[in-house]
């Protein structure tokens, strides 16, 4: 099983730190109010 080396997961880990590097702040904050209304949903 090589779920390390699984192509996929270095595209979105690389993806994702792009992103991150662009829109730190936006991207936090939406996914923070995301979260909150899922949990509020769920809750």
């Amino acid at each position: 099983m090589e779920l390390r080396r699984s192509p996929d997961r270095a595209l979105g880990r690389r993806n994702s730190h792009r992103w991150a590097r662009r829109r730190s702040r936006r991207l936090h904050i939406t996914i923070l109010s995301v979260g909150y209304m899922v949990g509020r949903g769920l809750a």
